[in-house]
């Protein structure tokens, strides 16, 4: 779908309509085993929500890792997989009509036909944005801003991110002439590199052949990078670090490796280790806070015309082949799962 289109989405009625599918788990393990495709009841919106009908989602790391059990005591089984996606509103409000695109914002559970979600939390979706750029706007986009916005960078201030080749650091590398930064992505894999640097990236290490903090220092011309935003942890992050200059920042969003990173190592460095993760934001920022945020970064994609690419789509019931195919390493686009 290119820019400048979106789909033709209808309003069907529901009064025929009872049931729905949605993709559940009710024990932890593996997502292509766990998982399961489940006939539920539609749900009925209540007293300030609307009643969406999701038509595209990503899968991102962020939806399957509860399904492995990582966050056990705070996930009640039964449980709907999915947070990221756009929906189509079917029963809406006055201010919030049938047939406008919305990212329903803080929603567990997208990995589903319907859902009723607050209409406070809701984000209009830019008309000149596609439905499979829309399908993924909110959990990396959104994350990616908050993390840069915080950092507070000077203009020309230097960004040394590992992950170089995900979906977030692709967004990264085209927000460097927005936010006027500079990056060096750090890959594993080479074929990444040219398609960073066409999205912005200053530079690209592969550090499967170059040593990640000497080329950093060397980039810098001997100060370091300013900032990191780090994803992978163990190892990765202990050398990011040696990256940066004393009193850096470095922003640790993810692990990748299931490997901690030893704090203490980056510590002795001088480096200021501090975490992001958008479920405490979501639970902490005002509702108007969320979709203020959300609502400036879509108008930056679609004024920018970012790029948001997509490997492949899946319905939504051939859920299984879609997380198989989501979690084969080098994919130079998100999986997206469709009803």
């Amino acid at each position: 779908m290119r820019w400048g289109t979106k789909s033709r989405l209808g309003t069907a009625l529901l009064s025929d309509v009872h049931d729905m599918i949605a993709i559940r788990y009710h024990e932890f393990g593996h997502p292509a085993e766990a998982l399961k495709v489940e006939d539920v009841d539609v749900p009925h919106p209540a007293a300030g929500e609307v009643l969406l009908r999701m038509v595209g989602r990503a899968i991102n790391p962020s939806d399957l890792i509860p399904v492995r059990g990582a966050y056990k005591a705070r996930i009640s089984l039964p449980q709907t997989a999915g947070y990221d996606g756009f929906g189509v509103v079917v029963e809406g409000t006055q201010a919030l009509k049938a047939g406008t695109r919305v990212v329903p914002m803080a929603h567990l559970g997208t990995w589903q036909e319907y859902v009723a979600v607050a209409e406070a939390e809701c984000v209009p979706v830019p008309d000149e944005i596609p439905d499979d750029y829309a399908s993924q706007l909110f959990i990396n986009p959104v994350s990616v801003w908050l993390m840069v916005r915080a950092l507070g960078l000077a203009p020309g201030a230097v960004v040394v991110a590992n992950a170089g080749g995900s979906a977030a650091v692709r967004f990264l590398a085209q927000l460097t002439g927005v936010c006027q930064f500079r990056l060096i992505a750090i890959v594993r894999r080479a074929h990444h590199t040219e398609e960073l640097l066409r999205l912005g990236a200053h530079a690209v290490i592969d550090s499967s052949r170059q040593p990640v903090a000497q080329t950093v220092i060397a980039l810098t011309a001997g100060a370091g990078a300013d900032a990191g935003l780090e994803c992978v942890g163990g190892r990765d992050a202990v050398e990011l670090a040696r990256g940066l200059r004393s009193g850096a920042p470095v922003v640790q969003y993810g692990l990748l490796s299931g490997v901690s990173p030893d704090l203490a190592a980056i510590d002795s460095l001088g480096i200021r280790v501090e975490g992001f993760w958008l479920r405490n934001w979501l639970r902490s920022a005002p509702a108007s806070v969320r979709t203020t945020a959300a609502a400036a970064v879509f108008q930056i994609i679609a004024e920018h015309r970012f790029r948001l690419d997509v490997h492949e789509t899946f319905a939504l019931q051939d859920v299984h082949r879609a997380v198989r195919k989501a979690e084969t390493p080098g994919l130079c686009g998100k999986v997206l799962l469709k009803s």
